[in-house]
Formats: C-alpha cells, sequence, structure tokens
C-alpha cells in the first residue's frame, strides 16, 4: 500500500509539473515528486527480520492503562483470547503484532507509554498465525 501511495503522489507531482498552469501549479508539482520520493524511503509496510531475512507486517492495537493486566496474562497464556472491545480507547498500552502469512508465523509483544517513548513490558511472544487470526485487521 505505500507503493502505492508514493507512486500515486510522484505521477500527479509528474502531471502538475508538465501541464502548462503556471509557476505555482508547476512549483507544486515539484514538491509532490520530492515527497513521493521522502515517503517512498519513510513508509514501511513490512519489516525483515536480520537473521533469517523472513518478512512480516506489523500491525498496533492500542489499549487503556486499565487493561494491562488482563493482556499480559492474555499473553502468558493464550495470545488468541485478547479481547479487543477496550481496542482505541486509550494510548497508554500499544500491542504489537508481527505476522507473516507466507509462513504461518507471528510475534506480539505488550508496550507501555512513558514519557517520550513506549517501553517493553512484556516478552517477544510466538505463536501460529492461525491462533491469533481474530486479532489481525483485514
Amino acid at each position: 500500500m505505500d507503493v502505492v501511495i508514493s507512486t500515486l503522489i510522484i505521477v500527479l507531482g509528474c502531471i502538475l509539473a508538465i501541464v502548462p498552469l503556471g509557476a505555482g501549479v508547476a512549483i507544486g508539482g515539484y514538491m509532490l515528486i520530492i515527497l513521493g520520493f521522502l515517503l517512498a524511503l519513510i513508509m514501511k509496510s513490512e519489516y525483515r527480520e536480520e537473521l533469517s531475512g523472513e518478512k512480516y507486517i506489523k500491525q498496533e492495537h492500542f489499549f487503556p492503562k486499565d487493561e494491562k493486566n488482563q493482556l499480559l496474562s492474555a499473553l502468558a497464556s493464550a495470545p488468541g483470547k485478547i479481547d479487543l472491545g477496550q481496542k482505541g480507547k486509550g494510548q497508554v498500552l500499544r500491542l504489537d503484532i508481527y505476522y507473516s502469512k507466507a509462513l504461518d508465523k507471528c510475534y506480539i509483544q505488550l508496550f507501555e507509554y512513558v514519557p517520550y517513548q513506549y517501553a517493553p513490558c512484556s516478552q517477544l511472544v510466538g505463536c501460529e498465525l492461525a491462533k491469533i487470526s481474530n486479532l489481525l485487521e483485514k
């Protein structure tokens, strides 16, 4: 998706730069071209594990602070039973999910916001993708 977005921005910039609508529009087109190339370098939809080279997609879910104990116990016993009912009602806890459909693997970790950063408050838990399919957004 990030490749499509950056490509569309570059194409739109080229169209605005080529069509003779004035100097201001041409400058805006050149700025869009530069923005498209910067977004292509910055945006990431896949993460590659350094040792094996396996590719994973990342999803984040945010929860309020009072869900911490329930999330930690669910991560320790059965990650697929995490309740997404409180998802999006707070920004204190962040649940990161890295998954690969091709490898049928996933890794989950819980982070807590402390001033200016998210600090890990659980270990990285690995499991099969089928066990947490209810946590993944389509």
